[in-house]
């Protein structure tokens, strides 16, 4: 018993004298940038108990003998090798205190750089043109963080372009610390270079004939991971997967050819429905619905379906859509639309069947179509109806640094149409309408937007075309302050009725508040005219504002017609992206 007690006794002793005997660090460093002194105070092990309150005053005295060593091998890979480090230790108030101060010394230079390659990809531009990230000029000091990040890309350079075997047989920084110069030796040596092998796939969403039109990947060309990555962006983009995967089998090479496997997974829901209402001056209140079904078969067809319901304007449209070609940008479609517009004194009531080949690429859009047009209209107190047999050509050219906040950016577009009598149609016209819009940023939080339009018809008399064919001026998009279709020529009644010719233009300025909120002030100016001579300056001057949205902007601008004698004022309220 009595045993037990002095053991007892010693413990609780033991207990007491380490709690008492636990101390707090404070770690400090002087003499370093913030870069070398991160570093350092990482491999400081003293710096890991700056927290703790059980490291005894044994275990502090031991650690902080270790830290001017620690320190030195900190600096190294900063190119200092002959640093000099002061140090410290006092308690205070049972603190302990420890004070590192550091001279890095002179810096290793780097006097010579020997980088070789070697192997079939020697002379391969896709890795000589990285030869500067591992390089360091001459002069500069030792940095071993870009020299091993530089091996590391020159590695993953030559991976992804086929070199597969790519290693470095010799790899030396040799060091003369007493010059503090250093001469770097390295030698990458290539390989053979990899080719694709056969492209397979494991997937049954699509016909096999079909998904390889979506494969630009030629087996026996050299092995380049950039393409396997378009490949699976494209196949995403094309909207009936849900999951793609296009993964070089480098494990299973012959012959240095990597075999290719695609694998994708069908999409959820075919079926994809919109439901949307809004507001625009032009058309007035609308609801519009639609339906999509982006997988017909296994041929890639879809469909997409839109009826729409407006104050003066409402449509009904439906396309049948065929991948041909490369599916990635071209396409075959047939649709068919009704729609009834109506403004100022005119109604028209229109039906459209035909069929269209397009090419989307990311910078140029160009289509042709042809289509059968029925066309009932009234202008005024006359009624009209013509059918023409119409063949189109529409081209256009897009660059921008972003789609939807654009700061500089240009488009242009190019439309032809036209009908003969001699072929199915009521009127012999030739119809041309270009357009450019440009944004450029100059100063900061500063947008300067312009625009023109211009039209010409080549017809024996305008009132033989329908309305729907016949040239406007005003509007949220053409001219502010005017309404919908309210400029151009009159009849003897005075009725607008439309015409050959259109010339708009647009300048404006916009001032961004925040990443929402822009303000902005334009002048509008343009006519619609069947002769160019008595083209009138029909001109429109406001401001308002803009709120920033993920798809665009929404612009409500407050606009008066200055060459009106009254000069009203009107509301334009626009929704949509920047080009």
């Amino acid at each position: 018993m009595r045993s037990l007690f002095f053991s007892i006794c010693f413990s609780i002793f033991i207990f007491s004298t380490v709690t008492v005997s636990a101390q707090q660090v404070v770690v400090e460093l002087k003499g370093l940038n913030k870069e070398m002194e991160q570093n350092a105070l990482f491999f400081l092990t003293l710096k890991q108990f700056e927290e703790s309150k059980n490291v005894s005053s044994p275990e502090v005295s031991r650690l902080f003998k270790k830290g001017n060593k620690q320190i030195e091998e900190a600096l190294q890979p900063f190119g200092y090798y002959n640093a000099e480090v002061t140090s410290t230790l006092e308690k205070k108030d049972g603190v302990w205190h420890a004070l590192y101060t550091v001279n890095p010394g002179p810096p290793i230079i780097v006097t010579e750089m020997n980088i070789t390659l070697v192997g079939e990809g020697k002379d391969d531009p896709l890795i000589t043109g990285i030869r500067g990230n591992i390089l360091q000029r001459k002069g500069a000091v030792l940095d071993q963080k870009k020299y091993e990040s530089g091996k590391k890309a020159f590695r993953n350079v030559a991976y992804s372009n086929g070199y597969i075997d790519a290693r470095f047989t010799t790899s030396q920084i040799r060091l003369d610390r007493v010059k503090n110069t250093a001469e770097i030796v390295a030698v990458l040596d290539t390989g053979k270079r990899y080719s694709f092998g056969e492209v397979l796939f494991d997937q049954t969403v699509l016909r096999t004939k079909s998904i390889r039109k979506y494969v630009e990947i030629t087996p026996g060309e050299p092995y380049v991971e950039k393409k396997m990555a378009e490949l699976q962006r494209a196949l995403y983009k094309a909207g009936y997967f849900k999951y793609v995967r296009v993964q070089g089998m480098v494990d299973e090479a012959k012959d240095y050819k990597i075999p290719i496997v695609v694998t994708a997974s069908p999409i959820e829901f075919r079926n994809k429905y919109d439901l949307g209402a809004g507001f625009a001056t032009d058309t007035g209140i609308h609801a519009k619905v639609g339906w999509t079904n982006r997988l017909i078969n296994d041929h890639g067809h879809s469909v997409n379906s839109t009826l729409k319901v407006a104050e003066r304007e409402s449509s009904f449209s439906v396309a049948y859509n065929i991948p041909v070609f490369n599916p990635i940008y071209d396409s075959h479609t047939v649709a068919a639309s009704y729609n009834e517009e109506s403004w100022e004194d005119t109604d028209t009531r229109l039906f459209i069947f035909g069929a269209s080949l397009n090419h989307e690429g990311e910078t140029m859009k160009y289509g042709t179509a042809i289509e059968a047009r029925s066309d009932t209209y009234s202008v005024g107190v006359t009624d009209g109806y013509a059918f023409l047999l119409m063949p189109t050509i529409n081209w256009s050219l897009l660059f921008a640094d972003d789609l939807t906040k654009t700061r500089n950016g240009v488009k242009l577009t190019v439309n032809v149409r036209g009908s003969s009598q001699d072929v199915f149609s009521d009127v012999s016209f030739l119809q041309s309408d270009v357009g450019a819009k440009a944004i450029f940023t100059p100063l900061e939080k500063w947008r300067l937007i312009g625009r023109i339009t211009a039209g010409a018809t080549w017809v024996d008399d305008i009132e033989e075309l329908p309305p729907s064919l016949r040239f406007y001026a005003g509007g949220d998009n053409s001219i502010r302050g005017y309404g919908y279709k309210q400029i151009g020529p009159t009849d003897e009644s005075g009725t607008l009725v439309g015409g050959k010719y259109l010339l708009v233009e647009s300048l404006e300025v916009e001032r961004e508040i925040n990443h929402i909120w822009s303000l902005a002030g334009f002048y509008d100016v343009g006519d619609a005219m069947n002769v160019w001579e008595n083209s009138e300056r029909n001109e429109g001057v406001g401001g308002g504002i803009r709120i920033r949205l993920p798809f665009g902007q929404i612009r409500l601008d407050v606009a008066c017609a200055i060459t009106e004698e009254d000069r009203p004022f009107r509301l334009h309220l626009n929704v949509g992206g920047d080009l």
